[in-house]
C-alpha cells in the first residue's frame, strides 16, 4: 500500500432518486474527462479514476471485508 493513496468519495443522501445519481455520475465523469482538469491533476502528480456509485459500493464493500479479516486475525480491538 502507498502512503500517498487516498480515497475521495462524494455522497448523496440514502433514497435519492436514481435518475439524481445518474445525473450526478454523468457530471462528475464529465468533469474527470476535462483537459483542464486532467491537466491540473497531471500537475498536482494526482492519479484519478472514476469509479461510479455501484462499483464505489462494491469497492467499499470490498475494502470494509478485507480490512475486518486483517483486524480480526491480528486480534485487534476497537475498545
Amino acid at each position: 500500500m502507498d502512503v500517498n493513496d487516498s480515497f475521495v468519495n462524494i455522497a448523496a443522501p440514502k433514497g435519492t432518486p436514481e435518475q439524481v445519481i445518474v445525473k450526478l455520475e454523468n457530471a462528475l465523469s464529465k468533469t474527470m474527462q476535462d483537459a483542464n482538469v486532467r491537466k491540473k491533476l497531471d500537475e498536482m502528480e494526482v492519479q484519478a479514476l472514476f469509479m461510479g456509485s455501484k462499483e464505489t459500493h462494491k469497492w467499499l464493500e470490498d475494502e470494509v471485508r478485507k480490512f475486518s479479516t486483517i483486524i480480526r486475525e491480528a486480534g485487534l480491538s476497537t475498545k
